[in-house]
């Protein structure tokens, strides 16, 4: 089963990093890739389809790729900039700081603390996830919300039942030992950093808790 933490390894490296995040199809909530975190420090999260995951077992996630492939592969992470001038008009073409502009809103892919402007005038920034279209990525620690927005936690792992994706584990953000298990079925919307599910608190809190092992 996958799951956050596990070690990811390569042809060329037994440890080329560890599973940040994993993307599936909603309605069957079929597998299709997952998130490589690489790096501590300076850390990048690499976008893996599925077809290039070779075998998944208790303790690590194949890939059939060398590192080099794998570094070649696209981040999960990008900015997205908005431009806040009225009088701002696209130009189709990539300025010198490497702001893509043309497209609204335009899409940067560099650090945000090197946010281009235009004109002298600041881009806005929003972090968007780079998902296969379709699909959903789960991902540790994203804020799990009511429809109403109530925090309700954050989450931990994923959960299965066999081999099939069944929900996600949710505990309160002080919490790491154990949660409680959130059917996929109630998993409403699915962003970057939070989601939102078909409970309110009340009903959250009735649902069993599971130990952590």
């Amino acid at each position: 089963m996958l799951d956050f933490g596990k070690r990811v390894e390569v042809t060329d490296d037994d440890d080329a990093g560890r599973v940040a995040g994993a993307m599936y199809e909603p309605a069957e909530y079929a597998f299709v890739g997952l998130v490589v975190r690489r790096g501590a420090m300076a850390a990048r999260d690499i976008v893996v389809p599925a077809e290039h995951v070779s075998g998944i077992t208790e303790d690590r996630v194949s890939l059939a790729l060398t590192v080099e492939q794998l570094e070649r592969l696209e981040d999960f992470r990008m900015h997205r900039y908005v431009d806040p001038a009225s009088d701002f008009e696209p130009t189709n073409s990539v300025d010198s700081s490497g702001v893509i502009v043309g497209a609204t809103p335009a899409v940067w892919t560099g650090e945000p603390t090197n946010a281009p402007t235009v004109g002298g005038a600041p881009l806005v920034v929003e972090e968007i996830g780079n998902v296969p279209e379709g699909a959903v990525a789960f991902s540790p620690g994203q804020e799990v919300l009511t429809q109403e927005g109530a925090p309700l936690g954050q989450v931990r792992r994923l959960a299965y039942e066999g081999e099939q994706f069944a929900g996600i584990i949710v505990s309160p953000e002080d919490v790491t030992d154990w949660g409680r298990l959130v059917a996929s079925a109630l998993v409403l919307e699915v962003a970057v950093d939070d989601l939102v599910i078909a409970l309110d608190p009340a009903s959250f809190e009735a649902l069993p808790e599971v130990l952590f092992s």
